[in-house]
Order: structure tokens, then C-alpha cells, then sequence
């Protein structure tokens, strides 16, 4: 919940966390990324990967703190697990995620015939 008088700005498309790295704010050392936020940079960084998280929003409280509100990135989600948004032959995309077998490439709970899963 948000104190009064608070405006929160929704983005969209999400912004990426490293547009924060080095920003004040009310956190650990007065940045307003937390220590958690800097460890998902740091782990996207040297395993080469999307981070895992990204900006959603922003809430400025009326004396000038600023929070962040964090999810969990789409790019991460499809680089680390069979989770995809797939994509049909007219080139359109499914907005929710589905599963993706990793053995016969077929989506949901159907698999071919040859598959092992």
C-alpha cells in the first residue's frame, strides 16, 4: 500500500534494472537499488544472460523517496527454463507463457509419438 499523496508511474515496456545501478536512493549504502537488485545484475552479467529482474514501476512518496517495484523478466524466463511465448506460422505470439518440450519441441502437455518426456 502506498502513503498518500504517493504517484506511482507504471511502465511499459519494463525498464531495465541497470538504467538504476548507481542512482540515490533509500536503500544500503543510500542507493535505490537493493543488494538483491545488484546481485541479479551481477549474475546476468558474468553468466552472460538477461537479468532476471526488471523495473515495473516507480512511487514517489510526497517527501521525495523513491521505491521501486521489481517482476521478473520474460527474457530471463525463456533463457533459463522450457517456459516460451510461442509463436504461430502468421507470425503472431501468445502473450502467456506455455512449456515447450525439450526433447520434441511440442507445446503444452502433447508430445510426438517418438518423444520420451
Amino acid at each position: 500500500m502506498t502513503d498518500p499523496g504517493s504517484t506511482v508511474e507504471r511502465f511499459r515496456p519494463p525498464r531495465r534494472l541497470v538504467e538504476y545501478r548507481g542512482v540515490p536512493g533509500h536503500e544500503i549504502g543510500d542507493q535505490l537499488l537493493s543488494p538483491a537488485a545488484y546481485q541479479a545484475i551481477a549474475d546476468a552479467t558474468s553468466n552472460r544472460q538477461p537479468c532476471e529482474l526488471v523495473v515495473l514501476a516507480e512511487t514517489r512518496t510526497p517527501d521525495g523517496r523513491r521505491f521501486l517495484e521489481l517482476g521478473l523478466s520474460r527474457e530471463y524466463v525463456e533463457a533459463t527454463t522450457n517456459w516460451r511465448h510461442r509463436t504461430h506460422d502468421d507470425g503472431t505470439v501468445d502473450h502467456a507463457l506455455s512449456w515447450c518440450c525439450p526433447d520434441c519441441g511440442s507445446w503444452g502437455d502433447k508430445h510426438t509419438k517418438t518423444c520420451g518426456s
